[in-house]
């Protein structure tokens, strides 16, 4: 064979081999794609998926000139209403549905009435399901001018294992009859309604020695430096978890990441307020806050890790000597420590958030 058939088929042999590389790596970088992923004996699912699904009622409160005669002051409301605004929230156990619940005034606009000062006129009273927050309301049965068109509640859904949770949100008008002029809402008709505004909040991660980040922060002060994700490709089980709203951090927490019956979980306690720290009850009944998350971690700990976890007034915190220990401070501090990796990261009373290599 000459040199230059034996050139001609070596080249033939190369080009052919290359041709069938390309055509594996395709075809495994388009299953790889499609399917979920095992790193470290950790499963790695795909984002959940959610819908928010809602239904409301709308408030009506018709003021006659009989509630308003001079005889008929009370301290108890002449005529009330109440309203609800019910949300179900759907998809894989884990998913999130953030929303606010705004209210806006449909019918006659209410006017205080000259001198009103600080006594109650019209007010509304919101009732909050466990998985919302209050907004704009500082009081009991706050004045209706004050809360119209504003966010009354923001709220914060996940999905159970059943797939499916419903929250009912309720706001209570009163009307009263006072010692002032009220005749300009004599046979006025004053409606309101609720109505869920789901909010783009998302979750993101941060393991960086070199960036502290505060609440409130635009997440550009993180120059991209974070994953959507907390199995992806952290170099530690502890990391720092932001929330966010419309780019601003809202809520900064110290992680923890771990594998449980060939599952991967995050268990994170939120810092930068000492009202975060919870309330401790030795049986764990009636714990609340980071507290109450802690203890859920203590049978992983001891049965798990060959842990413990612990109290005192000012900390609660569970630890492995040998891996990591997650903790939480009365003065709003927590953070979690990796330590076959030496890591640390936390999130201060300030709300500000870093991790040390």
């Amino acid at each position: 064979m000459n040199k230059a058939r034996t050139k001609s088929y070596i080249v033939s042999i190369m080009s052919l081999v290359i041709f069938l590389l390309l055509i594996f790596s395709a075809g495994y970088a388009y299953f790889t794609s499609t399917l979920s992923m095992n790193t470290s004996n950790y499963q790695i699912s795909l984002p959940q998926r959610t819908s928010l699904v809602c239904t409301k009622t709308d408030c009506n409160v018709n003021v006659t000139p009989a509630m308003m005669s001079e005889g008929n002051v009370s301290d108890v409301a002449k005529t009330s209403s109440t309203c609800y605004v019910n949300c179900t929230c759907s998809g894989s156990p884990g998913g999130i549905c953030n929303y606010n619940v705004k209210l806006f005034e449909t019918g006659d606009q209410y006017i205080p009435s000259t001198g009103l000062d600080t006594n109650k006129e019209f007010t509304v009273n919101i009732t909050h399901p466990e998985w919302c927050e209050e907004i704009n309301s500082s009081s009991t049965e706050p004045q209706i001018d004050i809360m119209v068109n504003e966010v009354v509640s923001r709220c914060t859904i996940v999905v159970p294992d059943g797939g499916s949770i419903t929250a009912s949100l309720a706001a209570e008008f009163k009307y009263y009859n006072l010692s002032l002029d009220q005749t300009n809402h004599a046979n006025h008709s004053f409606e309101y309604q609720l109505s869920a505004i789901s909010v783009n909040r998302v979750a993101i991660y941060q393991h960086n020695s070199h960036l502290e980040v505060f609440i409130g922060d635009n997440i550009s002060v993180l120059s991209g430096d974070y994953r959507l994700n907390s199995t992806a490709a952290f170099l530690s089980q502890c990391f720092i978890r932001h929330i966010v709203e419309d780019n601003i951090i809202i809520e900064s927490d110290a992680c923890m990441g771990y594998g449980e019956n060939g599952e991967w979980k995050e268990a994170c306690i939120r810092g930068g307020d000492p009202s975060y720290f919870g309330v401790y009850d030795s049986t764990g009944a009636e714990s609340t806050g980071n507290i109450k998350i802690l203890q859920n971690l203590k049978d992983y700990f001891q049965n798990t890790l060959g842990g413990t976890c612990r109290s005192s007034d000012s900390k609660y915190y569970c630890s492995a000597k040998s891996v990591f220990t997650l903790s939480a401070f009365s003065n709003g501090r927590v953070g979690c420590q990796d330590i076959n990796r030496d890591t640390a990261c936390s999130v201060s009373t300030d709300g500000a958030a870093f991790c040390t290599r």
